[in-house]
């Protein structure tokens, strides 16, 4: 359904999803820190894009520019010492890496991988930037295998083969702020979400140093409440059948839609549904909905594709 309206009907939404709102914000901060090692611009650009949202989704959304901003700091406090080369010098000071590749006379794959950093160790891992409400589950991450398609696609790119990819994920919720209690003090109740450095930040900035001591034994106990919100999942060498398996799904549903994707308009709906851009639409054409309005207010006809004139590589048949 996403492929019918994105290029039989050629639909894009007139104001992209909240999701992915927040998600551009985040991708051009954590771009600005690896080239320049500060992201006060960005940041600021994003506020002045929420800012020229309409109030009534301003107060939906609450502070969202200062929440990012938190979010993002607490961000790169955790992963300060994380030992991965984010611009190897041999990559032309890239961090973002553009993937266009024809994968066959007639399909052609745009994507970006976010990061191609080297450890230590010298090994080079794809890594992926998620926003999430929540760390998702295991059976969540097995369903999001993009990245394998990407470690067939990145050495045809004349990139090193990766050695893993890292799923790197960023709660879109920062560290709960204690309260400051009207008898006195800062709140210790046990179901608080927030992490060690941020509680302890609070106490200082609110009652002084002093009080450090006293607060410090419940402090402990939130220790490893970080990877509430900031988490990466390693899958060192992934198999190659896993790979392979993953290029063939993917060039089976090319196939699939290249054949029937104008007429069969199949729906999988499920818990992932709305973050999708054409949520609105689909579900109203699932109720029956007279969709008129919802058109002409929520898209636009864009009849430029996606896939870029550009340059391509074409995988041979033995790859």
């Amino acid at each position: 359904m996403q492929h019918y309206y994105r290029y039989v009907r050629k639909l894009r939404k007139v104001k992209p999803p909240t999701a992915m709102f927040i998600g551009s914000a985040v991708h051009s901060i954590l771009e600005a820190q690896a080239k320049r090692g500060k992201w006060a611009p960005e940041l600021e650009q994003f506020r002045g894009d929420f800012n020229r949202m309409f109030k009534e989704e301003r107060e939906e959304l609450g502070d969202l520019p200062t929440e990012i901003e938190r979010i993002m700091k607490g961000y790169f406090v955790h992963y300060e010492h994380d030992g991965l080369m984010y611009v190897p010098r041999h990559r032309n000071a890239r961090t973002e890496i553009a993937i266009k590749v024809d994968l066959d006379h007639q399909t052609r794959f745009v994507g970006y991988i976010d990061r191609f950093p080297q450890d230590r160790e010298g090994r080079n891992w794809i890594m992926d930037h998620k926003t999430c409400r929540s760390i998702p589950d295991e059976d969540t991450r097995f369903s999001d295998l993009q990245l394998l398609f990407y470690c067939w696609l990145v050495p045809q790119l004349g990139y090193p083969q990766p050695d893993g990819v890292i799923w790197d994920y960023i709660r879109k919720k920062a560290p709960a702020i204690p309260e400051v209690l009207i008898k006195g003090g800062i709140s210790k109740a046990a179901k608080i979400d927030s992490t060690y450095a941020v509680y302890m930040a609070t106490v200082y900035e609110k009652l002084g140093v002093d009080a450090l001591p006293q607060y410090e034994e419940f402090a402990q106990s939130l220790k490893g409440r970080e990877e509430r919100f900031y988490r990466r999942i390693y899958l060192p060498s992934p198999s190659q059948t896993m790979v392979s398996n993953v290029v063939k799904d993917t060039m089976s549903t090319i196939e699939d839609i290249r054949a029937r994707g104008a007429t069969a308009q199949v729906r999988n709906m499920g818990r992932d549904c709305k973050s999708c851009s054409y949520y609105l639409l689909c579900s109203a054409e699932v109720r029956g909905l007279d969709t008129e309005f919802i058109l002409k207010t929520e898209y636009t006809v864009k009849e430029k594709t996606d896939a870029s004139e550009e340059k391509v590589i074409v995988p041979s048949d033995e790859e």
